[in-house]
């Protein structure tokens, strides 16, 4: 009896039915084909997958997944240089390692706008998640590039950073002491400043600013000429508004009085003035100079991490996270 063999229609049948688990007899009765032809059809087809290779990838799928894996490390390299540059306005409880920490979670903000998530657990544990993931990728750029970039100045950075902000912590101390010293040569002075400018915390405002006003002439090098740091401008209420000089949209305090509006300009002045005397001896003269390592390790990292120097080299290396 010559043996019949099943077309391809009939083997995926008979396929599907044995993947449902079905029974021999029952698939006989549903197909209408013998029992001893569709087993023996089914038997040849599993051995023929058993004995099949795994599929590997294509050699165009590896590669694409190369190129995404390199693009993602010179992103990295992007959002970290991105992230270390001298801010306008520092903040002063933000070390060296708060600022590498927040560098992942910043980027990941811009990409996960808040509304694509369903609630702050899902938005919390998504940023936690990434986070892992690019500090992983951080880690696979160190990989790559060990032995061929040097990042000797990342730590540069981080130590001047965390004496910069020292540094601006004592400048605020100096900087209240001296207001406070100024203010009490005249009886009620303060009192009178903090009821006509309606701020009661008028010092810790000034103070501020100061740190911004001389941390702005420190970054752009505009310290070796003295010029007042506030001036007086007509605000439009018909009050006297302390400014920053140059920049009259930058308010410190307002005044229904214009003395004392004139009086606390002298006195702002007056102390910046000091705080800058032989500032190469004193806190103005230390910030200065940590200033100038940061910008300078800024300067060789953005070098080493340029999307020319790395590409050819993570295109030479490999890491932990590159695909097979």
């Amino acid at each position: 009896m010559k043996r019949r063999d099943l077309s391809d229609s009939e083997l995926s049948t008979v396929i599907k039915h044995r993947q449902d688990s079905m029974s021999w007899l029952a698939i006989e009765k549903e197909t209408g084909m013998p029992r001893r032809t569709i087993k023996r059809a089914y038997d040849e087809w599993e051995s023929e997958q058993s004995q099949k290779k795994p599929d590997e990838p294509r050699v165009e799928d590896v590669w694409e997944l190369r190129r995404k894996h390199i693009d993602s490390l010179i992103r990295i390299a992007e959002v970290l240089i991105e992230n270390i540059s001298i801010p306008d306005s520092p903040s002063i409880d933000m070390l060296a390692k708060d600022r590498l920490d927040r560098i992942w979670s910043n980027d990941i903000l811009q990409q996960l706008p808040i509304d694509k998530l369903a609630n702050n657990d899902d938005r919390n544990a998504r940023i936690q998640s990434m986070t892992h993931s690019f500090k992983l990728l951080f880690h696979s750029l160190k990989t790559h590039t060990k032995g061929k970039v040097d990042w000797y100045p990342l730590s540069q950075w981080s130590y001047a950073w965390d004496l910069c902000i020292a540094d601006l912590h004592n400048l605020d101390a100096q900087s209240e002491k001296q207001l406070n010293d100024f203010f009490g040569q005249t009886q009620n002075l303060l009192q009178d400043i903090k009821r006509d400018s309606g701020n009661k915390n008028a010092i810790k405002t000034i103070v501020a600013n100061l740190r911004r006003i001389l941390w702005s002439r420190i970054t752009h090098q505009q310290l070796d000429s003295w010029s007042p740091v506030v001036q007086i401008v007509a605000l439009k209420d018909r009050k006297q508004g302390v400014v920053w000089y140059g920049r009259p949209s930058d308010v410190i305090l307002r005044f229904k009085e214009a003395r004392l509006a004139y009086k606390t300009s002298d006195i702002i002045n007056k102390v910046a003035k000091n705080l800058c005397l032989e500032r190469y001896l004193n806190i103005i003269g230390q910030l200065t100079t940590e200033v100038g390592i940061i910008q300078g390790a800024i300067e060789k990292l953005s070098a080493s991490l340029s999307s020319d120097v790395l590409r050819p080299i993570i295109e030479q290396s490999r890491c932990e996270l590159c695909p097979v």
